[in-house]
């Protein structure tokens, strides 16, 4: 077989590969399952190992449906500092919940492992919406979803942050045998580490259990 005919084949089985990847990926979007897609205005892109995914094509702004592999999804906290929030998988989409919105989301996305993500654009994602009831219905619902994620998300940031403040709070006071010492109440205790009262039980409870922390009768002792 000569050389012209031997990368015909092998670009005609990347693309029926890629349109299966495709084909399957749609049936497990939670989204755009039973949606016909113009393949002619979405393009596929395969990503490498830990690269940086950007939810533009050119200059079109796009959400992407992750064909094969994982995406993980961070937060960027002012001081630079990424916060991991999900990994996004085969059917999954990312750059959704900002489809209405001007200013883009930041959110930092960076494949795994070898990806591949099919990037529609927004105007594309827009249009199918207007002409199907069912599919903006089901964009709500996975919006709703996605926002009752990121609170239960927050909360558990916050509670690891409450934690970790109380923790060191507590050996920053107690004695050489782990006695804390603490002249006011608990809820003065609260107020001083900025948390509430039912925060602060919560969290000396999950320390109780977890070993760092003892209660001989009203007295708290950290290991140190």
């Amino acid at each position: 077989m000569s050389l012209g005919r031997c990368c015909f084949a092998k670009r005609r089985k990347e693309v029926s590969r890629t349109a299966a990847d495709i084909a399957k990926a749609l049936e497990r979007s939670e989204l755009l399952r039973d949606v016909r897609i113009d393949p002619q205005r979405v393009r596929a892109k395969r990503l490498r190992t830990g690269q940086m995914v950007v939810d533009r094509a050119g200059d079109v702004s796009c959400v992407g449906l992750v064909l094969r592999g994982v995406i993980d999804v961070y937060s960027v906290a002012f001081d630079g500092c990424e916060i991991k929030l999900s990994s996004l998988y085969e059917g999954e989409m990312f750059g959704i919940c900002n489809l209405f919105a001007p200013n883009d989301l930041t959110t930092v996305l960076r494949s795994r492992k070898g990806s591949d993500v099919l990037f529609i654009p927004k105007e594309y994602l827009i249009e199918l919406m207007s002409n199907d009831g069912e599919l903006m219905s089901r964009y709500l619902v996975l919006c709703n979803g996605k926002i009752q994620f990121l609170l239960r998300r927050m909360e558990e940031l916050t509670m690891q942050t409450s934690r970790m403040k109380l923790l060191s709070y507590l050996r920053d006071r107690a004695t050489c045998d782990g006695l804390v010492v603490f002249e006011g109440s608990r809820e003065e205790m609260a107020r001083y580490l900025g948390i509430s009262r039912a925060t602060l039980f919560r969290e000396i409870a999950h320390l109780k259990r977890e070993g760092s922390v003892v209660s001989r009768g009203s007295d708290l002792y950290v290991r140190m």
